[in-house]
């Protein structure tokens, strides 16, 4: 009884060793495995995604699932991410938000999200062909795509330009399909939401947490706001976000080519199921949207699009879907007397003509949708050939004015380097330069100096000879009559130059001069070495 106690602290000490023994075997084990980072995550994580969603769009290359991916994994996927920060944004800003660590679980999650779809997607092949050809199922396979390029395009923007994997990431994106580019700029919520309706409809169960019955319901809610909006005479507000063109004739299209098109919307109303309902409401809601989107941007350079007949036509066959929607939303949630009394106060509000569904049609309200919405992208794209011929144009218009620029600097380094120094003599400058060498001239020829004052003699010998019988006095008297008549034409060009410059507002300057003070002054200026001046 006495060796109890040595045995037991014997026990434990040896125990003790073994676990110090098994940490050091794991922190070296830990220590001689490579590290990863979490951008070496994110690369794995995008390329993985990328191959999943290039397989989703030809189903038959899907493999089949390593592991039972159930739908209650999507769910709680799906409530995760939903209920994360900045969702009613693009997933490029999504991704943006929250450190590297947020990022790798976000991307995760969507990755996770991507192999159950594909996984119920093989799964369906197997069973019934005809279900792959489902609108809502295109749409899931378009939004995953859409997710996996803005994830790889993420990850590529946060490699170095020497990361080895670099390269291969660029060619995967290069390799996505273009569809991919048109959910691109929706907020994450709409990209889960069209994967969940889509993962419904290959599975044949319910996905969301929310009713068939509770989403009529809360899009009932979103397609009657939309519709008041079309209908409000106030300015739209900017779009949130822009809308491909592509993505809403897509709409329309699949919307059309619904098994009920062609029926009329009080049968839909009353003999539908509930989850064809939700899911023609949900395709609705995504046309109603693109198209208000689509319309404010083309209001915003064109008010006067809002007065169009077509306009006017798309916006009533809306506000008539979101009277619609509401009947459907009744026709489901008898047991909720609150619900049901809202749904008959939000419809008896409604303008008159919005219940007009009398033999209505899906396929006659979606024509008149079409209009509306051809309408809208015809003038954008009027609008973006305009503003890219003005860029052209102001492109042209640079591009001269910088070879301008260029020439009058390589005419003047020209003239910089012909060593003269002296300035050009045409224009303007040179014949006023011209002008006044001839009034030098002719001063120096008449008061005989400068290079004509060796000639004097000569010239009044051949003055006589020309003009026999005159004698010296009248020669002089000649000559003083010339130089006059000369002064008195200088001073009429220098009065008319003067005169040119007057105004009607110039003040008058007195002038206490005499005329000989200005007689003097004019001879002294003529007698000046570089000749009159001229004011």
């Amino acid at each position: 009884m006495t060796d109890a106690p040595e045995d037991n602290s014997s026990r434990i000490r040896n125990l003790q060793n073994q676990v110090k023994e098994a940490l050091a075997e794991s922190s070296q084990e830990t220590s001689a495995a490579p590290q990863t980072t979490p951008i070496d995550q994110m690369v794995a994580i995008s390329k993985d995604i990328v191959l999943t969603s290039n397989k989703l769009q030809s189903v038959e290359t899907l493999s089949a699932p390593t592991r039972e991916e159930s739908v209650e994994e999507a769910r709680k996927i799906l409530r995760w991410l939903r209920n994360m920060e900045f969702t009613d944004r693009s997933m490029e800003e999504w991704l943006d938000h929250g450190s590297l660590q947020v990022v790798v679980a976000k991307k995760t999650a969507i990755q996770k999200l991507t192999h159950i779809f594909a996984a119920h997607l093989h799964q369906a092949r197997l069973q019934n062909l005809e279900r792959l050809n489902d609108a809502a199922i295109e749409n899931a396979r378009d939004a995953v795509s859409a997710m996996a390029l803005t994830i790889a395009e993420h990850t590529s923007n946060l490699l170095p330009d020497n990361h080895p994997e670099l390269a291969r990431l660029d060619d995967m994106i290069d390799d996505i399909p273009e569809r991919a580019l048109m959910r691109q700029a929706q907020p994450v919520t709409r990209l889960l939401d069209t994967v969940e309706l889509g993962l419904e409809h290959a599975t044949g169960k319910e996905v969301s947490e929310v009713s068939a019955a509770n989403r009529l319901l809360v899009i009932s809610d979103r397609v009657q706001a939309s519709a008041y909006e079309l209908q409000s005479i106030k300015p739209f507000e900017p779009p949130a976000r822009e809308e491909s063109l592509e993505m809403a004739r897509d709409i329309l299209h699949k919307l059309k080519n619904m098994s009920f098109g062609d029926k009329p919307i009080e049968e839909i109303i009353a003999n539908a199921r509930p989850e064809a309902k939700a899911a023609f409401a949900g395709q609705l809601e995504e046309l109603v949207d693109t198209y208000r989107n689509l319309l404010t941007e083309a209001a915003q350079l064109n008010p006067n699009i809002l007065q169009d007949y077509r306009i006017k036509e798309a916006n009533n066959a809306v506000g008539q879907f979101a009277y619609a929607v509401k009947l459907m939303a009744a026709k489901e949630i008898p047991a909720s007397a609150a619900a049901t009394q809202q749904i008959a106060a939000d419809v008896t509000q409604m303008p008159e003509q919005w219940g007009d569904l009398h033999n209505r049609t899906v396929n006659r309200l979606l024509k008149s949708a079409e209009a509306g919405l051809e309408k809208a992208i015809e003038d954008l794209a009027q609008q973006q050939q305009e503003q890219q011929e003005a860029a052209e144009a102001q492109d042209m218009i640079e591009d001269a004015l910088q070879n301008t620029d260029q020439a009058k600097r390589k005419k003047k380094k020209r003239r910089g380097s012909s060593g003269s120094g002296s300035k050009s003599r045409s224009g303007k400058g040179g014949k006023k330069q011209r002008k006044q060498h001839q009034d030098m001239t002719a001063d120096d020829y008449v008061l005989k100096q400068g290079r004509f004052s060796e000639d004097a003699r000569f010239a009044q010998n051949d003055f006589q000879i020309t003009m026999p019988g005159l004698k010296p006095e009248d020669m002089d008297a000649i000559r003083k009559l010339g130089l006059s008549l000369r002064d008195i034409g200088n001073q009429l060009k220098d009065l008319s130059s003067t005169v040119a410059t007057v105004s009607v507002n110039d003040k008058i300057t007195p002038d206490d001069k005499t005329v000989s003070q200005r007689i003097l002054e004019a001879e002294q200026q003529k007698h000046q070495p570089n000749g009159p001046t001229r004011t």
